[in-house]
């Protein structure tokens, strides 16, 4: 049964009035704006911000793609009432500038108590209200501020500023492929903050680049983002690079890249971001202070950060987490980091559970401190289970000042000089020590590459804490380390479609043969799979073509299949496709996915190889469905042109904003495979367009991440 879903639009017509400028080429923009108010690129190359304000109910200013806007010292544009949309485009940017290399020199954007908040619809899209949007806001003292009202900021560049965003009592800042960089100042200047600020605000980031963001004072401030006074939300999928907080004295030097103080983690998720080179005398990283409720901070990785007094990675202190399990801090990568990658520093005396993390490569900076895990002498509630340190050159693993001995077991120890694997003498009475694992390789992929993941063989394995629960994606027991290991299978070599053509009308029958191939490192078998390949026909329906059960290759081993299916009679001739699944020998998870093509028109039909074009012009314009689908960062798309000519292949999101442009110019007739590599993006359901001169079609695909 195909279900099929109609779409009926209704056509409306109707009149907008929209207030313009009545002056030709470039304008002023200054004063009261009570009406709608629509500024486009022909005005404004560029115009002159002075002090202006939208103030009027229901109102909206727009800025159109292309509008170029140069403040001058001390201007400022604010809205109270009614919507100020950004409405710029990939190739058409907006620009509100002041005087180049002159941090603070106008007063920004403020969004004020009073302005319409940002909507989004149930999937997460922007709905209506203000809308920052392919802008680039810079050389501002606050470039975005908010009190009380709600804003969103996508594909956005917030740079040079003294202050990146402040919002202050917002229900919902949403910050997604954005670029918040170079904020703040190196000098000594009272309020020269970094990247965002934020009080009582949730928070929302994904896809973003906070990078190169300073922060110079005495207070307990970030470079990167402030989260203070019962802030919460999720930050994930981003990437924060040398931010830096630099002080003017005292202690007050503390986090690098997030500091979240005074009960902030009420349901705060930090997950699958990446935390390089920040730099601060504590947390070059993370910085929890004070915080009472949930937090989790999951699959993250901290890179050569380094904090002169500890906390490379991250510091907890004075925080009391109630219930127990509310402070998780798991799976995640520390490498490369200087002096105490985790800093459980005075006052962190509720449960904090430290589990499946890997520590790679950490060192001592200071006499005496711990490379990996230290522990004050209030952390007493500390569960560390199921960890891997690995290759510290000096200072200790863990090591613990406190009174009790913490919870630690089912953890594995690697060339840790002077086999200092942990320090202090409660562990003299350790009861759970001979669960950990000392002086055996993990046999992580590849540290050369930064890839930590747990290779075929490895001692983790299967030999983390039974109690814990297994990964969807793992075996019969936790492992030990960040990533979980997938079951008993791990390489997959592609699965080739040998290139043997066979003469066959559409009525007659598909005949060919399929290679898998284990093209693993020596030593590596692949055991206990199952193979499933089927045939899609143009009505949704498939057929299954053949099957390997619980197969076991060693490396260079190739299986071939034969599979013989007949062709349906209503089948026309055109591109089809056939996908091959890798199964574990339950069938209940998929390890691996490939696909060919192959065309049936009146003389006969082919199986391609993944270098090779087929002998036969498409009858028509064909796309074959990207594969795999869904995915994750990489996908390859097949199409069929029938004709020479221009070739326009793009990707769009749900938004209908051009994401990527995989072909531009003109090409054969015949089939292509173009592969998208769709790194910068966030996970969601994406468009890919194929027009061949007049010509177009349209299919969609989703990416997770």
């Amino acid at each position: 049964m195909k279900l099929q879903l109609r779409l009926t639009i209704a056509c409306v017509a109707f009149c907008l009035l929209i207030h313009t400028s009545p002056w030709a080429g470039n304008v002023v923009i200054n004063g009261e704006y009570a009406d709608d108010t629509t500024f486009t690129a022909s005005m404004c190359q560029p115009c002159t911000l002075k002090t202006a304000a939208l103030d009027g109910v229901g109102k909206t200013m727009t800025f159109q793609a292309g509008v170029q806007v140069v403040a001058i010292q001390d201007a400022s544009l604010s809205c109270s009432t009614g919507t100020v949309i950004f409405n710029g485009k990939s190739d058409s940017i907006i620009v509100f500038t002041g005087t180049s290399g002159t941090r603070g020199w106008w007063n920004g954007i403020k969004f004020l108590n009073g302005a319409v908040n940002t909507t989004y619809n149930a999937n997460g899209t922007y709905s209506s209200g203000s809308l920052i949007q392919y802008a680039r806001v810079e050389y501002a003292d606050t470039a975005i501020y908010m009190d009380s009202c709600s804003v969103g900021i996508n594909q956005s560049d917030i740079i040079f500023n003294r202050k990146g965003i402040v919002a202050d009592s917002v229900a919902l800042l949403k910050i997604y492929n954005s670029r918040i960089a170079h904020n703040g100042m190196f000098e000594n200047t009272a309020g020269a903050y970094g990247g965002i600020v934020s009080k009582r605000v949730k928070i929302e980031m994904n896809n973003c680049h906070v990078d190169s963001n300073s922060y110079y004072d005495q207070n307990n401030h970030a470079a990167g983002i402030v989260m203070l006074d019962n802030s919460r939300g999720i930050i994930r999928d981003s990437y924060f690079n040398f931010n830096r907080r630099d002080s003017a004295g005292g202690s007050g030097e503390r986090a690098g890249a997030i500091y979240i103080k005074d009960g902030s983690s009420n349901d705060l998720k930090i997950i699958n971001n990446e935390f390089n080179h920040g730099r601060s005398l504590w947390a070059a990283g993370i910085y929890l202070l004070a915080c009472k409720n949930k937090v989790v901070i999951d699959s993250n990785t901290f890179f050569a950060n380094y904090a002169e007094l500890g906390g490379s990675g991250m510091t907890i202190a004075r925080s009391n987490w109630s219930p127990s399990d509310s402070c998780q801090i798991r799976n995640n990568v520390f490498v490369d980091d200087s002096t105490i990658a985790i800093d459980l520093g005075n006052g962190a005396d509720s449960t904090i559970n430290l589990y499946n993390n890997t520590f790679v490569d950490c060192y001592d900076n200071t006499i005496g401190h711990a490379a990996g895990i230290h522990l004050d002498a209030t952390a007493t509630n500390t569960r560390i289970k199921n960890s891997i340190f690995k290759n510290f050159s000096d200072g200790y693993a863990i090591k613990a000042n406190t009174s009790s001995m913490p919870d630690i077991d089912y953890c594995l120890f690697d060339d840790i000089a002077d086999a200092n694997f942990y320090h202090g003498s409660e562990f003299d009475t350790c009861t759970t020590c001979d669960s950990m694992i000392y002086e055996l390789d993990p046999k992580l992929v590849n540290e050369s590459t930064k890839d930590f993941r747990l290779n075929l063989g490895s001692p983790a394995i299967n030999k983390g804490d039974p109690s814990f629960t297994v990964p969807k994606a793992g075996g019969s027991r936790i492992d030990i380390g960040a990533y979980e290991f997938p079951s008993n299978l791990h390489f997959y070599g592609d699965i080739s479609m040998l290139n043997t053509p066979y003469n066959n009308s559409s009525s007659d029958s598909v005949e060919a043969e399929v290679a898998i191939e284990n093209s693993c490192a020596p030593g590596t078998v692949i055991l206990g799979g199952d193979y499933l390949g089927f045939i899609f026909w143009p009505n949704g329906a498939s057929t299954q073509v053949n099957a390997l059960d619980n197969f076991s290759q060693s490396p260079s081993n190739v299986d071939t299949l034969v599979f013989y299916t007949a062709i349906p009679d209503y089948v026309t001739a055109g591109c089809y496709g056939y996908v091959g699944y890798i199964y574990d020998s339950t069938r209940t998870q998929l390890r691996d996915i490939d696909s060919a093509t192959f065309v049936i028109n009146d003389a006969k039909f082919r199986i391609n190889e993944e270098d090779s074009k087929p002998s036969v012009i498409p009858s028509s314009l064909c796309v074959i469905d990207n594969y795999p689908n869904p995915f994750n960062s990489q996908t390859s798309i097949e199409i069929g042109s029938p004709q020479v000519g221009e070739v326009n292949l793009t990707i769009y999101n749900l938004m209908g904003q051009k994401v990527a442009t995989l072909i531009n110019r003109k090409m054969e007739a015949g089939y292509h495979t173009v592969t998208w590599e769709a790194l910068a993006v966030s996970s969601g359901v994406y468009f890919y367009k194929l027009t061949v001169g007049e010509i177009s079609t349209t299919k969609r695909m989703m990416l997770l991440k």
